[in-house]
């Protein structure tokens, strides 16, 4: 991160800064937004790494937010100061940010990668199982992943069909449809 740019005492978070805490406030902050999209381009290849390379997904996603010009920061409040001069209080209240540094930026992208919809991801990850059972590596995008996917079903359906077409012709009766015995 460039030395010049400040980590702590920040007034002004801008759209590289990334509001660390709960509610809709920081989830609708620009920096929030554009690190979902960020993360979201990651997304498939983290959940396709093996559980020791996920560390390194999510470190990847950090050291690419934090190269942005201006650099990207993972900023938590500070607390708020008191503004105000001449000791008689009633000043104007500022929030303070600083980064909170690399390691609990890691957790933050690490949580951003795992989160959403526990249904989609393991639909997802069943997905990337099918894909790479052949041994080739994961797609990186949606689309990449889907194609692949219909290759493998239309594969699948084609031998399933041949499979068929074999035990009718040996008079079995019986048949393999959708992988379950019918007949």
């Amino acid at each position: 991160m460039d030395p010049s740019y400040p980590t702590t005492n920040i007034t002004t978070p801008n759209h590289h800064d990334i509001l660390c805490g709960r509610g809709g406030g920081t989830n609708a902050h620009p920096g929030n937004i554009n690190f979902r999209r960020l993360v979201a381009e990651h997304k498939l290849r983290y959940l396709a790494a093996s559980k020791s390379d996920k560390p390194g997904v999510a470190r990847e996603v950090v050291q690419e937010w934090r190269s942005l010009d201006p650099p990207g920061r993972f900023l938590a409040k500070i607390d708020d100061k008191d503004m105000g001069g001449g000791g008689g209080g009633g000043g104007e209240k500022q929030t303070l940010w600083y980064d909170v540094g690399d390691k609990k930026a890691r957790e933050k992208a690490s949580q951003c990668l795992r989160e959403r919809n526990g249904a989609a991801n393991e639909a997802v990850q069943a997905l990337v199982k099918t894909v790479t059972a052949s041994g080739e590596a994961c797609p990186t995008d949606y689309d990449t992943l889907m194609k692949k996917a219909n290759q493998v079903k239309a594969k699948n359906d084609l031998t399933i069909q041949a499979q068929n077409e074999l035990l009718a012709m040996n008079g079995m009766g019986r048949g393999v449809m959708n992988g379950a015995m019918v007949g």
